[in-house]
């Protein structure tokens, strides 16, 4: 079935990729497209089921998650105690269930925060809360246990590094080593979570869920097997095995993948300077080190003319790949077509396909604020818009 294409001028047309290489960009929407419960509530709801349930209700509706609520509003000094009492009681639990530090704090936050789940810009939002306040607010503990606390703003956070953190952990550099032990041992439960929902026995799709899976990729390339196809996928899955056959076919799990012996979440390094103690944590500096077994360093290649993007929510985090891909190929000069994949889930919600269409341009608005000639930068959606190299791909 030849796959069709709505261009953002509002043009319908069969487009063959016949002679040309491709690069597939996938993300999670792909995977939740085919039925995998891949979000990050799917990962901490595999997570409360691991522990006692009185735990995992306690830190997200029960008395001590309310308490956190109670502190933040500063209460008078005996309302202060209780609510500090209730949580320190349940700190002290789920330490001794050897409990990880992200988990925790991250479900301390769903009471107050809709973005709790987003992983990775809650882990850069906390590296960025522990400062020098709150380094010196651990340091005397004993005070801490009272009124000082009200000295720094971020209490959830106080309160969790104090239960989590050794008594002798001083400096903010040894801090920030024990936030990053700790993201390894989380990224390691990820892995065994997505590990366990791709077993055989776990994967329950509807009907509707594996014809998109066994389709997916002839709806995206059409009949013909005969180019080159290069994979960069975002996800922690495999792509999956097709009848399809390609005369080259290149697959790199940017991040890990679960079937290696690594995976990494991370966050972007844009504004982030390298002599920063949270560039450890930047998917650039955990990339470098990771030593992720499902590199291919072929999937890149200069001859790529299309660069198909599905499943992926263009989020800033991941710009600094988007655009050094772009300058790679200088989609400005070359002959390089854009291919922004929809499907039923954005033509059934006006909201979800206007927001696509706007994160689309934001990404090559940004991108093209990078462009060194001023005026390239200014016309690059117009461009691509009038020599029909930026189009909506339905899949």
């Amino acid at each position: 079935m030849n796959s069709i294409i709505k261009n953002s001028l509002g043009f319908k047309t069969d487009v063959p990729f016949r002679n040309k290489k491709a690069l597939l960009i996938i993300g999670n929407g792909y995977d939740l497209s085919r039925g995998y419960p891949t979000r990050y509530t799917d990962f901490f709801n595999y997570l409360d089921g691991k522990i006692d349930n009185e735990i995992a209700v306690s830190l997200t509706n029960g008395t001590q998650a309310s308490s956190i609520s109670m502190i933040k509003k500063n209460y008078s000094i005996p309302d202060y105690n209780f609510a500090f009492n209730q949580l320190v009681n349940l700190l002290s639990l789920i330490q001794n269930k050897n409990l990880n530090f992200w988990y925790v704090y991250l479900k301390l936050k769903e009471l107050s925060d809709p973005t709790w789940s987003d992983v990775e810009t809650q882990i850069k939002l906390t590296l960025l809360d522990v400062n020098q306040s709150l380094i010196d607010t651990l340091n005397k503990r004993g005070i801490f246990y009272h009124l000082n606390l009200d000295r720094y703003k971020n209490k959830s956070l106080g309160f969790t590094l104090s239960c989590f953190l050794p008594t002798d952990t001083q400096t903010n550099i040894s801090i920030f080593s024990f936030l990053l032990d700790q993201l390894k041992l989380f990224e390691q439960s990820f892995r065994d979570y997505i590990t366990h929902i791709t077993l055989p026995d776990n994967i329950h799709q509807t009907d509707e869920q594996k014809e998109f899976e066994q389709k997916a990729t002839h709806r995206l390339v059409g009949s013909n097997h005969t180019f080159d196809i290069s994979i960069l996928n975002f996800n922690y899955t495999s792509f999956p095995d097709s009848e399809l056959t390609f005369t080259n076919q290149h697959q790199w799990n940017i991040h890990g993948a679960a079937s290696s012996s690594n995976l990494i979440f991370g966050i972007d390094s844009t504004g982030i300077s390298p002599d920063s103690p949270i560039y450890r944590f930047t998917k650039t500096s955990r990339l470098m080190f990771a030593n992720l077994e499902s590199s291919d360093p072929e999937v890149l290649s200069p001859d790529i003319n299309s660069i198909l993007f599905i499943g992926h929510s263009l989020s800033e985090a991941d710009y600094s790949y988007f655009q050094s891909i772009f300058d790679y190929l200088s989609i400005y000069n070359n002959p390089v077509t854009l291919y922004f994949c929809y499907n039923e889930f954005h033509e059934d919600s006006p909201d979800i396909m206007e927001a696509y269409q706007l994160s689309i341009h934001s990404l090559l608005k940004k991108y093209g604020n990078t462009l060194d000639n001023v005026s390239h930068g200014d016309n690059l959606i117009s461009k691509l818009l009038l020599e029909h190299r930026l189009k909506m791909l339905f899949v």
